[in-house]
């Protein structure tokens, strides 16, 4: 396995036989909305993308309204990023079961970039916004 550093705009890049990832500054604004409000907006999300899933974004914890995240029981495990911790996501009486996941303690051979990032289900959410246009779901 070789972990690249950084090449101009990407964090990391890991190749292995069966596995690419990478991670970079998105360079876009992206904005999740529940229930008619922003749960989450930022212009320093990462642009994450691991072969086999769809590319997706991380938005820095900071830049989620975390009073609308409460813990679920779900529990995953990601061989390249390590045990993940879902979130149900509410505003009001609206709920969206495991709507969010993070990593708390990140494997740093892999993607250590993304620790204290939270990554949201686009198509879970009312709108998941990418420069103010609607994305298809992420």
């Amino acid at each position: 396995m070789a972990l690249l550093k950084a090449a101009s705009d990407s964090r990391t890049s890991v190749r292995k036989p069966e596995k690419t990832i990478s991670s970079k500054p998105a360079g876009k604004r992206i904005t999740v909305m529940l229930g008619g409000e922003t749960i989450a907006r930022t212009t320093r999300a990462l642009l994450y993308q691991e072969s086999g899933h769809d590319p997706l974004y991380y938005v820095p914890r900071e830049d989620v309204r975390t009073e609308c995240l409460q813990r679920s029981d779900r529990k995953s495990y990601c061989p390249y990023k390590g045990d993940a911790v879902w979130w149900n996501v509410r505003v009001g009486d609206r709920v969206v079961a495991d709507g969010a996941w993070s990593y708390p303690d990140i494997y740093d051979d892999y993607s250590p970039e993304i620790e204290g990032y939270i990554g949201f289900y686009g198509d879970k959410m009312d709108a998941y916004l990418i420069d103010e246009l609607e994305a298809a779901a992420e």
